[in-house]
């Protein structure tokens, strides 16, 4: 599975991850990434290499919920700290914030349900 890191820009800083994940939902159906992969990529350092690895970077797997016992839904993430990786999660009533990252999964035509025009190479639904 091939993973795109996207930056949802300043408009989004102060927002909530639940607008987030609203927003998500129905601009990315099918594509946010999950806990398991956020797990792989845990497991797989070395082929996430190229990420940016700027310090206090998270990476939100919006396409998972942990639910806590004290009540609290998250949202997993993975985090650069300047030493190394972690995973954790962000309470979905945690503010968006400049160093926050969406991770979705990469559309390749092995994956993609969607057709291409023959004539034109426009996609058809």
């Amino acid at each position: 599975m091939k993973y795109k890191i996207i930056e949802l820009g300043k408009e989004w800083e102060g927002k909530t991850l639940q607008e987030v994940k609203d927003y998500l939902d129905k601009t990315y159906p099918n594509r946010v990434a999950t806990e398991k992969d956020r797990d792989y990529m845990y497991e797989h350092q070395d082929e996430f290499k190229d990420l940016e690895t700027k310090n206090w970077t998270w990476y939100f797997f919006f396409g998972s919920l942990v639910h806590f016992s004290d009540g609290r839904w998250c949202v997993p993430f993975a985090s650069w700290g300047g030493f190394g990786w972690g995973r954790s999660a962000g309470r979905l009533g945690n503010s968006w914030d400049a160093n926050c990252r969406v991770v979705l999964l990469e559309i390749s035509s092995e994956y993609c349900e969607c057709k291409r025009c023959e004539s034109c190479g426009k996609l058809i639904k």
